[in-house]
Order: C-alpha cells, then sequence, then structure tokens
C-alpha cells in the first residue's frame, strides 16, 4: 500500500466519522475507498464493520440514559438480532467471493435509496414480540 492509498482511508476514517456522528451510513464512504486502496470486496467489508465497531459501542455509552428501561426490548429483539448477524456472516464467509462482488453494488445503491416514510400513527403501549422482530427486519 503506497502513501496516496494511506492518505485515501485518512481522509475517507475521518470524512465517514463525521457522517456517522450526523446521520450514519460513513460506510459508503470507508467501503469503497477500502476497495480502491485495493482489499478484494469480502476483506474490505471485514475490514469495515470491524473499523466502524467502536463507534457503535461508544455511541451505546453515550446513549445510556436514552436506553434506560429498555431492557425487555432488547432481550426480545437480541434472538433475531444475532441470527440475522450469524447467518449474514456465514453467507459472506461460505460463498464465492465473486458472488459477493456481482451482489455489492446493489447492495450500496438499495443502502443510499430513501425509504418511502409511513405515516405516523400512534404505537400501542406494548408491543408483543413478534412486532419488534418484525421491526429489526425493517430497518
Amino acid at each position: 500500500m503506497d502513501l496516496s492509498h494511506v492518505l485515501l482511508l485518512v481522509v475517507a476514517g475521518v470524512a465517514a466519522g463525521g457522517v456517522n456522528a450526523i446521520a450514519g451510513g460513513g460506510s459508503l464512504i470507508t467501503f469503497p475507498s477500502l476497495i480502491a486502496a485495493g482489499l478484494p470486496t469480502v476483506d474490505a467489508n471485514v475490514t469495515n464493520s470491524v473499523s466502524v465497531f467502536p463507534g457503535y459501542v461508544s455511541s451505546v455509552v453515550g446513549s445510556r440514559a436514552d436506553l434506560a428501561g429498555q431492557g425487555r426490548r432488547l432481550r426480545a429483539i437480541l434472538p433475531t438480532s444475532l441470527a440475522g448477524s450469524a447467518g449474514g456472516c456465514a453467507l459472506l464467509l461460505l460463498t464465492p467471493a465473486r458472488a459477493f462482488e456481482l451482489v455489492v453494488p446493489f447492495l450500496v445503491l438499495g443502502a443510499g435509496q430513501p425509504r418511502p416514510s409511513l405515516p405516523m400513527r400512534p404505537q400501542p403501549r406494548r408491543q408483543g414480540k413478534w412486532t419488534v422482530t418484525r421491526g429489526v427486519f425493517q430497518d
């Protein structure tokens, strides 16, 4: 890796950190930058995921007060989140790298598209387990 790649990754990392601090989506900057620096797509994806993890942890720590009292909801979505994460990891690591290369542009394009907003409606005070689990898949 030469100096231009290092500079590209430093600039991309700083820019992605700023984007993540404001609205999220910094991976749309860092992932293509890692590929431009010469990493294969699967390696770039894993590197990107590992690199943003500390930011997610610090965000949760910084939001402790807002998250107070959410233990029940966390326990409801945790199994679905873990199963989805494990399934995604298995797909990434067990399928040929070429399949990932073909799908990546569509995943990035889909991530960058705004979703139609639904009209706001009052939420019931108590949400069932399946309502919360379905919400994991919608986001």
